[in-house]
């Protein structure tokens, strides 16, 4: 999907994430003494003098069916021992291995993602039945958008696996999805500027955005994995394909009513980008810029789908015209 159309805000915008993307690498808070002491005297209770099935066997069920170690349970509650030492001294509330603190419910770590990660599927979900319901099959960029939708409920899916518990392996497919998400933007971009027909396009345009997507994992999942390059390499992506869009939009305001909903998603991702940028401790250890970027987009599932579902109709129409004038 497409960001913004005002290229004058949105510029500065990437500028500045790039720049944070350096720079939020270091964790103060596990880094800090009354942390790394809290974790080595409670792995020495909890850990080394108890078996690992004494140990789940006195856990809820809900904690066991999430995974919660006797290491993690020992970083959760030293992580809420070092909070409050950094806040009865006045400093501010660092962040513990690359995130923020935040109150777990049910075991899920970030809970306020991960809900609205789901809604987002739902979005998308209730946006492609819409779609679905007013777009024949033999129409162009009928598949194109299809597709898009099953990337979009890929990513959507691993994003509230990955907010649920924070593995290696579900960072990894969090990116990853994310990623083909954002691709499959530029080539359904591509695809509609360039046109599905004759079917070749449709078979060659896409080769060069799947050779790059697996290069790009390989490279994150046996090379580097190098977060500042990954995000780099979306924004990259994003910028093309709102800058493409917001010139496409521009130019069909008038003669094409529907695109105002185009322009209202791009709009709302601009907008919702920017809570990336200030970034904060979560409020109420629940709500954080992220977790807010999150809910910003939920909106934007439905109503891009309900675009490109009047952009198909318009093509669908401006064909049968063609063929009646033949």
């Amino acid at each position: 999907m497409a960001w913004s159309l005002s290229v004058p805000t949105y510029v500065p915008v990437l500028v500045v994430l790039s720049l944070f993307l350096e720079m939020v690498t270091a964790s103060v808070g596990d880094r800090s003494s009354v942390y790394t002491t809290c974790l080595g005297d409670c792995r020495a209770v909890k850990c080394d003098h108890m078996s690992e099935e004494g140990f789940s066997g006195a856990q809820p069920f809900h904690l066991r069916l999430l995974l919660w170690g006797c290491g993690d349970e020992c970083r959760y509650d030293c992580m809420w021992q070092a909070v409050d030492a950094f806040h009865e001294n006045g400093s501010k509330i660092p962040q513990f291995h690359g995130k923020w603190p935040f109150i777990r419910v049910l075991g899920i770590q970030e809970p306020v993602s991960v809900i609205a990660s789901i809604l987002n599927f739902l979005s998308v979900a209730a946006g492609i039945i819409h779609f679905w319901r007013r777009v024949t099959f033999n129409t162009p960029m009928y598949f194109a958008w299809s597709f898009y939708a099953f990337t979009g409920f890929n990513a959507w899916f691993w994003s509230a696996v990955f907010h649920t518990r924070d593995f290696p392996f579900t960072e990894m497919l969090d990116y990853f999805c994310a990623l083909s998400l954002v691709m499959t933007s530029l080539l359904c971009l591509v695809l509609r500027l360039a046109g599905t027909r004759p079917l070749w396009k449709s078979i060659v345009i896409p080769f060069p955005f799947v050779l790059y997507y697996a290069w790009h994992c390989y490279y994150l999942a046996y090379v580097r994995f190098d977060y500042g390059f990954n995000m780099k390499v979306n924004l990259s992506f994003g910028v093309v394909v709102s800058l493409t869009w917001a010139t496409w939009c521009m130019n069909r305001w008038r003669k094409r009513p529907y695109v105002k909903k185009c322009v209202a998603a791009l709009v709302i991702l601009n907008a919702s980008l920017l809570l990336e940028v200030f970034d904060f401790p979560p409020v109420f250890w629940t709500f954080d810029a992220h977790s807010l970027w999150h809910i910003g987009t939920i909106p934007v599932g439905y109503l891009w789908f309900s675009f490109v579902a009047d952009d198909c109709v318009h093509i669908a129409n401006a064909l049968e015209r063609k063929i009646k004038l033949l």
